[in-house]
């Protein structure tokens, strides 16, 4: 400890004799402190002053001859010790001065030097400021850069988040009707996007009262007859039969007939249920359909696993998109369909050339009336007690009814239930949607009603809402027909 303390105070003193050595002031120093001394004393001290400010502490001791004694001294008389005290009191104001304004930084680490054993505070201290100082300067861009990149430690997740921002974007606007049809069919488990379902320019909601009755006094409807003896009976087989035209105008089914290739699209890039959407082999003429089934899954014929034709209850389909549930309502207020038997399910096919569908009579599990909508090539569907297979794609029937795009076909009573019905093989690409009510026995087990769909009413006429004159037609507004017999 004793060490200790000589070492300190060694270092201290070199401080000292540093700070006064640059002040430039090194005769006046030795002169002050040689003041009265012999020429051999003041060589002694100038001696060890040089080795004591060049840390040469070993020389010290060694540095040779004493001083003189004080009682052997030649001291100044009372006049000189006089000037020299205020020589040294001058000395030291001015050195006090000085040593406040240029060495203070120095001083403070003296102090410093102080607490920290055998550790060079002071070069620490030194160098730590000049670092900071720098670094706020030259080094600063570099500083702030290696700062900004403390948030950017998963550039590639932030590029993520960067495309992922910028397709948003984009899909507002480029891609806003699809983005919105999956928005609104985020209902049904997870399905994705099915179609625009902006309103329409069909759509009921954006019309008044007023021209929705003179839109609808337009639609024509057509009754059929077909006399044929069925056990001991003459019979009308196609009784129940109704063909509805001007239903959609040119506008509204361009809209249908994309919405529908959207739905294709859809199906194609397995977006919707495994059930939903069908696209089997074109093995041969009249195979190859594509259907798109919506609110049950239907199965045509006996399958592999043995399931017979019918509504399968333990498959799950996608439900009603937004345009069918438009055309629905359409149905049912514009007096096609009743308001006690409003779909729950639709099947769309999509037939290119040649396709067809076979003879059949739709499943009772099904309530009727039920309806189909024609769009894009106007074809024949065939009705008969009994219809033949001439070939692949080739049928033969009693009766012809042309199917004119836009129209509505309704299927009831001995229409829908004795007389089979066909399509033969088309001659160019059409689209049908067929809207069925379920029997509630049948329905799938996990179906659930569309709140849309319920308390369904058709128009009622008032003095408020009856088209002009020349219009005015029975309370249901639709022109009847005479009945064709064949």
């Amino acid at each position: 400890m004793m060490k200790e303390g000589v070492f300190r105070e060694k270092v201290e003193s070199i401080s000292l004799l540093k700070s006064l050595l640059r002040l430039g002031r090194r005769e006046e120093i030795l002169e002050l402190l040689s003041e009265g001394f012999c020429a051999r004393c003041k060589g002694l001290l100038e001696s060890r002053f040089e080795n004591l400010s060049n840390g040469k502490f070993y020389k010290l001791s060694s540095s040779n001859g004493k001083f003189c004694s004080v009682d052997s001294l030649n001291l100044c008389s009372p006049d000189k010790s006089s000037t020299s005290s205020r020589k040294k009191r001058h000395l030291h104001e001015h050195t006090t001065e000085s040593s406040a304004q240029a060495l203070e930084p120095l001083s403070s680490a003296r102090h410093q030097i102080n607490y920290s054993d055998n550790l060079p505070a002071l070069k620490k201290r030194c160098l730590r400021e000049h670092t900071a100082e720098s670094s706020a300067h030259a080094l600063e861009p570099l500083s702030s850069a290696r700062h900004q990149m403390n948030y950017s430690d998963n550039l590639s997740a932030l590029k993520k988040r960067r495309l992922h921002e910028h397709t948003a974007e984009s899909s507002a606007q480029a891609l806003e009707p699809l983005s919105s049809a999956r928005h609104q069919m985020n209902y049904s488990d997870n399905l994705p996007a099915l179609v625009n379902c902006r309103q329409h320019s069909w759509d009921e909601s954006e019309a008044s009262l007023s021209d929705e009755f003179n839109d609808m006094s337009r639609v024509r409807r057509k009754d059929f007859k077909h006399l044929k003896m069925i056990d001991g009976s003459l019979i009308n087989i196609v009784k129940g039969l109704e063909l509805h035209t001007r239903v959609f105008n040119e506008l509204e089914q361009k809209e249908i007939v994309e919405y529908v290739y959207k739905l294709q699209r859809l199906g194609q890039n397995g977006y919707l249920r495994a059930r939903t959407y069908s696209q089997p082999k074109k093995w041969m003429r009249g195979k190859g359909r594509v259907t798109i089934q919506f609110g049950c899954c239907y199965n045509y014929g006996k399958d592999k696993k043995g399931s017979r034709p019918g509504i399968m209850r333990d498959k799950e389909v996608d439900p009603l998109p937004p345009m069918f549930k438009n055309m629905i309502k359409r149905l049912v207020k514009w007096h096609v369909l009743p308001p006690t038997c409003v779909p729950n399910s639709c099947i769309v096919n999509i037939y290119d050339k040649d396709d067809c569908i076979p003879p059949h009579i739709d499943h009772h599990d099904f309530l009727r009336p039920f309806c189909t909508v024609s769009f894009l090539t106007e074809c024949n569907i065939l009705f008969g007690s009994r219809l033949e297979i001439i070939g692949p794609g080739e049928f033969s029937g009693q009766i012809a009814i042309p199917l004119p795009v836009g129209s509505v076909l309704v299927l009831n009573g001995n229409g829908a239930n004795i007389a089979q019905h066909c399509v033969p093989a088309v001659h160019g690409k059409r689209i049908s949607i067929t809207f069925r009510k379920m029997d509630v026995s049948k329905m799938p087990f996990n179906f659930r009603h569309d709140p849309e769909l319920q308390g369904l009413q058709p128009l009622v006429c008032s003095p408020s809402t009856r088209p002009h004159a020349q219009q005015v037609q029975r309370p249901n507004l639709i022109q009847q027909n005479k009945r064709v017999s064949h």
